[in-house]
């Protein structure tokens, strides 16, 4: 797969993605650059490597697609004491205009990769024996987008300001959060039709390019 950034690094942090045979995100892993100090001892360095991670919003983060569309993302607890997040995306019919997310305080719970030492049995399969359950959401937002679809504003289920933006002419965006926004993890990477932004690089991913909206 040609074109596609594999890895990003500054001063600050480094990045890995990763995408499947269509080109399509599957992840990304991001980490702080941090130098340990022997003197203030093992403990120390990891509460300080986790604030730094915390500070710059570093992690692991999964993908999951609905042909073209962007339809959740996960990410499971980065620090002891945190929690996980899940945000599931709606866009209006046969567009990339996005209509609302849903944000679970939880990782995806993945199926784990059985060990096979007899032939096979379907009914031993986890794929096949797995019964989901359905779990509520803790949040919901809504997006009010303007005429070509960008993303204008969040709004929770009071029809509060949760998140607003103000745009630069090739993309680059102002944004704030509401209290609520910061508590639920609602937060909006969405940019022009198609875009995500990483916070890590500034750049925006459209599944076949990256663009600098700066």
């Amino acid at each position: 797969m040609f074109d596609r950034l594999v890895h990003f690094e500054d001063a600050l942090l480094a990045v890995e993605f990763a995408y499947d045979p269509l080109g399509r995100r599957l992840f990304k892993h991001s980490s702080a650059h941090y130098k340990p100090r022997r003197e203030a001892g093992s403990q120390w360095n990891r509460n300080e490597h986790e604030r730094k991670q915390r500070e710059l919003g570093c992690g692991f983060t999964l993908y999951g697609w609905d042909g073209d569309h962007l339809a959740w993302e996960s990410s499971p607890a980065q620090y002891e004491g945190g929690i996980g997040r899940t945000v599931h995306y709606l866009f209006e019919p046969g567009s990339f205009v996005p209509v609302a997310q849903a944000v679970r305080h939880e990782g995806s719970r993945l199926i784990a990769q059985p060990t096979y030492s007899q032939p096979y049995n379907i009914d031993d399969d986890p794929v096949w024996t797995f019964t989901p359950q359905a779990k509520p959401f803790n949040a919901l937002a809504w997006y009010q987008c303007d005429h070509l679809g960008t993303p204008q504003e969040l709004t929770d289920h009071f029809g509060q300001m949760a998140w607003t933006a103000q745009y630069k002419a090739w993309g680059e965006v102002k944004e704030q959060r509401s209290e609520w926004a910061q508590q639920q993890g609602v937060k909006n990477p969405i940019r022009f039709q198609g875009q995500y932004h990483d916070h890590e690089t500034g750049l925006h991913y459209n599944r076949h390019r990256y663009y600098d909206p700066g």
